[in-house]
């Protein structure tokens, strides 16, 4: 296991990360963008996404315990005590180290990046569409009789 100076160095590269990539494509988006172009409400957007990726990397960091208990629980249902066994032995060695160290951050890889980047994108590109089906969706529910159970 890593030390938790380790591991918090871990969780602060990861939310990098994902925050970057999700920062860009809100960034991306023309109406945000556009606005953006304003020197006040470009601080103020940034003040904001500062506070949430300082929140969120201290909400991993004190949830990080809880984790532990879960990953903990959930690799003993899927591996045999041998097999949990031979996962330490690999992780004492100088490529299992490696490995804990640098797997969070392959999240930070340019292809990887990139591919977020687009996947996020094509997902912001469909939200207005979807919501707009949303509300007619909902709409269309409140303006139905709501129905009384048979007895």
């Amino acid at each position: 296991m890593l030390p938790a100076t380790q591991r918090d160095a871990m969780v602060d590269q990861m939310m990098q990360s994902i925050m970057s990539t999700m920062i860009a494509s809100i960034k991306g988006q023309p109406e945000i963008a556009s606005a953006l172009e304003q020197p006040k409400v470009e601080a103020v957007f940034n003040r904001f996404l500062d506070r949430q990726r300082q929140l969120a990397s201290d909400q991993l960091k004190a949830e990080m315990p809880g984790m532990l208990t879960a990953m903990s629980r959930a690799y003993a249902r899927r591996f045999t005590t041998p097999q949990l066994a031979e996962l330490h032995a690999f992780f004492d060695t100088p490529t299992g180290q490696l490995y804990a160290r640098e797997s969070s951050g392959i999240l930070s890889d340019p292809d990887i990046v990139e591919w977020q980047r687009n996947l996020m994108t094509k997902s912001f590109a469909r939200y207005p569409d979807e919501i707009k089906a949303l509300v007619n969706e909902l709409e269309n529910a409140l303006a139905e009789p709501v129905e009384e159970p048979k007895a």
